[in-house]
């Protein structure tokens, strides 16, 4: 190989598509050279010289084709060692990745967990706290306007959690933006319950159903 073949610029395959052009050629002149030494004879210095001139040539042609035809081999085996490193890097990078995100989520199921249990023993303390006002008071309230029915606060949780975007298969809001949160419903019906207390509101029979 030449020491120009490792200067940048020009592909091995270019030069290789050169170097085959160029073997052709030297062994057309190989050819003639051999023809012309017959037909002069062996004896005719000039047709062996340059017999031997074209011997010479059509070696180092064949030689550099072949030196070519290596390095494009060797480089093409670096390339795909290359590609390969590559990508077994992207493929160690993205398990990494994957790994970071298990973690994320083993977390977040812990946390999910974590919040369920207390959203169970919330909503308990809720239902409790409804039936403890319906039997505390002194009058009977409505469970509606007062929140009481149980049926009523489960819509109310259930609605709430659609409003904060869980998905598990609540339903949709068709006007979420005007459905008031789980505690500003709870912090109506209290203030109901005041009113009643009150004397501001008062309570027929009609509106007081069976809790």
């Amino acid at each position: 190989m030449k020491l120009t073949d490792l200067i940048p610029g020009r592909s091995l395959q270019s030069k290789h598509a050169e170097a085959v052009e160029a073997l052709r050629a030297a062994e057309l002149a190989h050819a003639q050279a051999a023809l012309a030494v017959e037909s002069a004879g062996d004896g005719d210095k000039a047709s062996l010289k340059s017999l031997e001139t074209a011997t010479k040539r059509l070696r180092d042609a064949r030689q550099r084709v072949d030196d070519l035809a290596a390095a494009i081999d060797a480089q093409r085996r670096r390339d795909e060692d290359e590609a390969r490193a590559s990508a077994e890097a992207e493929r160690e990078r993205r398990w990494r990745e994957v790994e970071k995100h298990t973690a994320a989520r083993e977390q977040a199921a812990k946390d999910a967990e974590k919040h369920v249990a207390g959203l169970v023993k919330a909503i308990g303390s809720l239902h409790e706290a409804s039936a403890a006002i319906w039997n505390a008071s002194p009058v009977p309230l409505p469970p509606d306007a007062a929140l009481l029915d149980r049926g009523m606060i489960d819509g109310a949780i259930r609605a709430a959690a659609i409003k904060a975007g869980l998905d598990l298969g609540l339903g949709v809001l068709p006007f979420p933006a005007d459905v008031p949160t789980l505690s500003e419903r709870v912090a109506d019906a209290n203030a109901y319950v005041g009113q009643v207390r009150s004397g501001r509101r008062t309570v027929s029979g009609q509106d007081a159903d069976a809790f």
